[in-house]
């Protein structure tokens, strides 16, 4: 595969939405009867904001699968790390959105400055929605909680490698720390399969089976830090925090002692009035998360929309 080729590819995944949701759903707002809940999905009950805090708390690691685009989601990833800050115990909040090449401009800033503000710029904040706006906050209440920010996700180099030579061109033990030989659910892969190919607009399978390698590896990038970060919280896209086959699917391969926390910001859809309805968004019978924040939903962005 050319170079110009792995990048392009690279930048298709940072791009992809999370949830490739279906474009004959209507968009629904502030009015919507979801808009603002909160659904315990193993309970099949609803929660208030209150006991959504009390229960990931006890978790060893919480995931908050955001839409990159909306800033409902921002703004609610904010008011949680800064409640769980307050219960006590994390260390750490890893994003998706910083990789192991920016850790050291990240760890001088907080040792220097140690405040989330020009946190993006001393790190080169890139392809992702504004760092001062959508970030910043999330970033903020870490650090005021006495929480440190980490980067979650490979260097670009590392996927460059596994996009060009496949698995094993990966890091051998890396590799068999975070047990990437182990193959994911038939189903899992199946759907994982579909997703990549509708957002990337019918793209031939060998492409395809290359962007399912790279987003393999940056679950299991997620994953690894996470579980060498002790009592700690995620933000990334939602793809990456599904239950079934992303980071809580290796956390699980690799400290199945753990307890971990999915929690899911979905935005509503005029068409789904009952939490249940949502499970076709993810080709499963049932939710692959722990908690779901129902939000309004906002049109997708140029970015979000590779096909047009």
């Amino acid at each position: 595969m050319k170079p110009w080729a792995v990048s392009a590819l690279i930048f298709l995944l940072a791009a992809t939405p999370a949830i490739a949701q279906e474009r004959w759903m209507s968009l629904a707002g502030r009015d919507h009867p979801l808009a603002g809940s909160v659904w315990d999905v193993a309970a099949a009950a609803f929660l208030s904001a209150a006991d959504l805090i009390a229960k990931p708390s006890a978790a060893n690691i919480v995931l908050l699968g955001e839409t990159h685009t909306n800033p409902d989601h921002h703004r609610l990833q904010a008011r949680i790390v800064a409640g769980l800050g307050a219960a006590g115990g994390f260390q750490a909040v890893a994003f998706e959105m910083l990789d192991q090449s920016q850790a050291p401009a990240l760890a001088r800033h907080l040792d220097e400055v140690g405040t989330a503000e020009g946190l993006g710029r001393a790190v080169g904040w890139r392809r992702w929605p504004d760092w001062r706006q959508k970030y910043q906050p999330i970033a903020g209440a870490a650090l005021t909680a006495g929480m440190t920010i980490i980067a979650g996700n490979a260097e670009e180099s590392v996927l460059r490698g596994a996009v060009r030579g496949g698995p094993d061109a990966l890091e051998p033990e890396f590799a068999a720390r975070t047990r990437f030989n182990v193959p994911l659910e038939p189903k899992a892969e199946e759907v994982l399969i579909a997703e990549l190919t509708s957002a990337h607009c019918g793209m031939d399978v060998s492409a395809i089976a290359t962007l399912v390698t790279a987003q393999r590896v940056w679950d299991s990038s997620m994953a690894d830090a996470l579980a060498a970060a002790g009592k700690s919280i995620l933000i990334a896209g939602s793809g990456h925090t599904r239950t079934d086959r992303a980071v809580p699917w290796v956390l699980g391969l690799m400290r199945p002692r753990d307890t971990v926390a999915a929690l899911l910001f979905v935005e509503v859809a005029a068409d789904f009035y009952v939490p249940g309805d949502y499970a076709v968004l993810f080709g499963n019978p049932g939710l692959p998360y722990d908690y779901v924040w129902f939000t309004p939903s906002v049109p997708p962005s140029a970015a979000a929309e590779p096909c047009q």
